[in-house]
């Protein structure tokens, strides 16, 4: 996990999950590469590597985020960039709510 926020009940969330083909950074390379001890935009509530099932490569990320759909894919894209090392990815955005999607 990279980023952990308490969510609040009473206002719009959006789940955001970036994929891209494996790429070679390991899932521990999120700290070298700045992600972690970074301060992060305040709508950013949860945020996590996605990796293969044998944990050596990143395949694309995940937030929970404080937005509505295109704002939050805006606020996770950054991550997910930097991430994806320059590999083309899929970015998708919906309303999302403690205990599941809408």
């Amino acid at each position: 996990m990279l980023l952990r926020r308490e969510t609040a009940a009473d206002v719009p969330y959006t789940l955001v999950i970036a994929r891209w083909t494996m790429s070679a950074r390991a899932s521990g390379d999120a700290e070298q590469q700045g992600l972690l001890g970074a301060e992060p935009d305040s709508r950013l509530t949860f945020v996590a590597a996605l990796v293969d099932d044998g944990a050596t490569g990143t395949t694309g990320v995940v937030a929970a985020v404080r937005a509505l759909p295109d704002e939050a894919r805006g606020l996770v894209r950054p991550w997910a960039d930097r991430l994806a090392g320059g590999r083309p990815m899929t970015l998708t955005a919906q309303r999302w709510e403690r205990g599941g999607r809408h």
